[in-house]
């Protein structure tokens, strides 16, 4: 039975040492087979020479045809063998003497017998036999002190796996700081991208880790490859953070983020002095990869620079991440209304700022223009899919404005980010993810193809692959690492000694932004120096308690663990829960129910974020309708009084509306397994008998009737009153509770439905993508000219 094998690697010299203290039977049989070969082949040769001389020897008819066959043979494969070594010198000069050697011996033994020859036959093997043997050893490569055969650290066995008939290493040398770096030229009729497919081959050959060797295509000539072979990871002790370099620099000079593998600095240009190029950045990385310790390093760095003003956005953990920088931060959003919100009032910041430049003749941002940088950083990126649209056109026109955005996210799968927001990303950063499918979502194919593979998922934290932000492309495929940002204290001095030399943001800007600017939350001191960093200890994504979730169910869970987390506590655990679970099941149709309530079970127990899920029970009151009714946009002052028979058609209407809704919520349910004992009459006498709903829309006030001008002068006011209380969103329910908005003006609910296109086009509220019934308010209408 084979022993265990123990090994040991160290640094020596830019090299790796390879120290054996205890060998297994299968290492030496391993060793000694290919050796037996030449020894072996050749004791067989001699009873077949025997043979043949006793068939066709002796014969004057028969024997010159052996000996003439047997010879032309040999030269065939004599040549052969010659061709066939290439640029090998050493292996085409043994091959060739050998094949030679081999047809001499069988045509003499042909002829006169292998007696007669026997002595100059076995001198010839033993000699071939020993040569054959040292050409063994040099194939084995690494010698007791880990050497290469001729000298170079870990390549002893790249000849082997490299066919070098149709490729050649070139200039290879050591850099000093474990890592082999030279070129591969192709031959005629080769190309780089065979060798390139053969990275994984060569790493496993030389011993280390995937990844650590690249072959990068020559730019300027096809045929020329530039090699690297990581032979020793000088980054495993981690990069030291120092929170004050930098202070005090423009926004426009190069920012240090960390280090390559091959000791150089990771610099990046956000923006640049004179054209302003700017490129939107993807981050990319499992829960635990470091994508937060990136961020928190870089927006440190930001935060201690002129010129620029940082928003952060993270509506799942929170101030998890902003933490120790949000007393430097312009704002931070935390929860998904606002923050959606903000994506759409950004619409109209970006038309102010790019009006703006154009007064100052710029066309697009440079540093000469009096408007701040600024910096969008959106952590978990994936949880503002439901404005992906907004968020996509957001994407698309603030380069131009000076507006550089960074998207944080685990998977850039177009369910997480849909592909054009994802094009829209002109650099990409990729940290560990879970397959090579993953990485080819945020690195350039040139990048993947060139060997860079970060499928260590969290096993490397801060370990990363990045391109665009003014890098140089043959770094592309070098593994990097960003800092050390533990010392939340270092990070919270920096930023708080940096406050008299921040930019704050413009008053173009925060003008534009209105309400969502107006009402943000200020932060004069950081918060959660003293807590440990969650990606140090466990995952903070409650998925990685599940192994073998289907992505898209773990995605939904995290979506509503999300909601339950946000949730104001005074609301109902349970009713919260069950408003997240539907409008989870509207937004993914085709998702399994089943699969999604014993997955939630298991999140919820292992986060303690709510009570276990149960199969929910319909609804009392249906949703509000997508669609409103179909009236004229305008209103008279004084309105008709209406006929019997007009009454009795909106009464039938009415009743065909809420029957229909009350079939489709029915039906959804139904489908989704959501459905329970209870009657299913219940449903719908929850559902307000229409002969209760009155339908004069004339005013109830005693005093007279309030006009449509004057109606939706109340409405701006109410709009007004609700920012000013902090309520950003509101739903058309709000609008006709009792005593509520439609109450006091003595009107129907399709008031609303008649007027609410005005104020959508006045850009002051906006429908709720994923949230029937519901309407963002985007700015304060009293604060401008008022509606007409």
């Amino acid at each position: 039975m084979a022993t265990k094998t123990i090994s040991k690697t160290s640094r020596n010299g830019g090299g790796v040492t390879r120290l054996t203290s205890e060998r297994g039977m299968d290492y030496w049989v391993s060793r000694a087979i290919p050796l037996s070969v030449a020894p072996v082949s050749f004791t067989a040769l001699a009873p077949g020479i025997s043979l043949m001389h006793h068939l066709w020897g002796g014969d004057p008819t028969t024997t010159p045809f052996v000996t003439l066959g047997v010879f032309a043979g040999g030269a065939v494969s004599t040549g052969y063998t010659y061709l066939a070594a290439g640029k090998r010198k050493h292996l085409k000069f043994l091959g060739s003497a050998t094949s030679a050697a081999v047809t001499t011996a069988t045509t003499t033994g042909v002829v006169v017998g292998f007696e007669s020859m026997w002595t100059p036959y076995t001198l010839g093997a033993i000699a071939l036999s020993v040569l054959w043997g040292i050409r063994q050893g040099m194939k084995w490569g690494d010698d007791a002190d880990g050497k290469a055969a001729g000298g170079s650290h870990a390549l002893g066995r790249l000849g082997e796996v490299i066919d070098t008939e149709k490729f050649t290493f070139k200039r290879l040398k050591g850099t000093g700081k474990g890592v082999i770096e030279g070129q591969i030229e192709a031959e005629v009729g080769a190309t780089i991208e065979e060798v390139q497919q053969m990275t994984p081959v060569i790493a496993a050959a030389a011993r280390v880790p995937a990844g650590s060797a690249t072959i990068r295509q020559d730019p300027d000539n096809a045929a020329l490859g530039h090699f690297r072979l990581a032979v020793a990871d000088l980054l495993k002790a981690g990069v030291g953070f120092n929170a004050f370099q930098g202070s005090g620099k423009s926004v426009c000079d190069a920012i240090d983020v960390g280090r390559y593998e091959h000791g150089d600095p990771v610099e990046i240009t956000v923006t640049a002095h004179e054209d302003g190029g700017i490129e939107h950045l993807l981050l990319m990385g499992v829960t635990g990869a470091g994508k937060s310790a990136f961020a928190r390093a870089l927006i440190t760095r930001l935060l201690t620079r002129k010129g620029v003003a940082v928003i952060g956005i993270d509506t799942a953990k929170g101030l998890q991440t902003f933490g120790p920088m949000v007393h430097g931060m312009a704002m931070v959003i935390t929860d998904m209304p606002t923050a959606r919100r903000f994506i759409k009032a950004m619409d109209g910041a970006i038309k102010a700022r790019t009006d703006h430049l154009i007064t100052e003749g710029l066309d697009y941002w440079t540093p000469k223009s009096t408007l701040t940088f600024l910096v969008i950083w959106a952590e978990e990126a994936a949880d503002l899919m439901p404005s992906a649209e907004a968020y996509n056109k957001l994407l698309r026109a603030a380069r131009s404005a000076g507006i550089w955005i960074v998207s944080s996210l685990q998977r850039a799968t177009h369910d997480n980010l849909p592909t054009d927001a994802r094009a829209n990303h002109g650099a990409g950063m990729c940290m560990g993810v879970r397959d090579l499918a993953d990485a080819q979502l945020a690195l350039p194919d040139e990048v993947i193809e060139a060997g860079a593979v970060p499928t260590w998922k969290s096993r490397k934290k801060g370990y990363g692959y990045l391109t665009g932000l003014g890098t140089a492309e043959e770094n592309w495929a070098v593994k990097m690492r960003g800092y050390d940002t533990r010392n939340k204290e270092d990070i919270a001095a920096a930023i708080t000694a940096a406050a008299g030399i921040r930019t704050p943001l413009d008053e173009v800007t925060t003008k534009a932004l209105g309400p969502v600017w107006e009402h943000r939350k200020i932060y004069t001191a950081p918060i959660g120096v003293d807590t440990p960093d969650p990606d140090d200890t466990a995952p903070d994504d409650p998925a990685e308690a599940i192994a073998g979730v289907d992505m898209q169910v773990a995605a939904i869970c995290q979506g509503i663990i999300a909601d339950l987390t946000a949730a104001d506590p005074a609301q109902p655990r349970q009713a919260v829960f069950e408003t997240a679970l539907r409008k989870a099941l509207r937004a993914n149709p085709d998702v399994d129910a089943q699969a999604l309530l014993e997955t939630l079970n298991t999140l919820i127990e292992h986060a303690n974020a709510a009570p276990a899920a149960q199969p929910t029970t319909r609804p009392t009151t249906p949703p509000a309708t997508a669609t409103a009714p179909t009236t004229d946009d305008t209103e008279d002052d004084m309105e008709p009084e209406m006929s019997a028979t007009d009454r009795a058609e909106i009464d039938d209407a009415r009743d065909d509306m809420d029957q229909a809704l009350a079939d489709a919520v029915d039906e959804h349910l139904t489908q989704h397994g959501l459905t329970d004992d209870q009657p299913e009459a219940t449903l719908r006498t929850e559902i307000q008998d229409p002969e209760d709903i009155s339908l004069d829309l004339r005013s109830t006030d005693p005093h007279g009737q309030v006009t449509a001008a004057e109606a939706r002068r109340l409405f701006e006011l109410q709009i007004s009153q609700w920012l000013a209380e902090g309520k950003g969103t509101f739903a058309v329910k709000d609008l006709c509770v009792e005593g509520g908005f439609l109450d006091r003006i003595g009107r129907e609910r399709t008031w609303f439905y008649r007027n609410f296109e005005r104020f959508v086009q006045a850009g002051v509220i906006e429908a709720v993508e994923d949230a029937v019934g519901e309407y963002d308010i985007l700015r304060d209408p009293t604060k401008e000219s008022a509606l007409t």
